[in-house]
């Protein structure tokens, strides 16, 4: 599913529970993960051309964070 729709989709049901609705996203950010060395190290042997995935692809992941403004139902 799309991160920013799951967001949307979460931050409804919880203003629902509060008997509030959704104004407008006031912000968006993402960032990826920092703490998994594992990556790291995936990403510099890709870097050296020395990549485990023959695809030279890496993995990550990317946390994504979004803020709503809400209202009165």
């Amino acid at each position: 599913m799309d991160a920013i729709a799951k967001a949307r989709e979460e931050a409804e049901s919880y203003a629902a529970a509060l008997g509030m609705r959704i104004v407008r996203m006031i912000r968006f950010s993402n960032m990826g993960e920092r703490d998994n060395l594992m990556d790291m190290q995936q990403m510099f042997r890709s870097m050296a051309g020395n990549a485990a995935d023959p695809m030279d692809r890496v993995r990550t992941a990317v946390t994504v964070r979004v803020d709503y403004a809400l209202a009165p139902e």
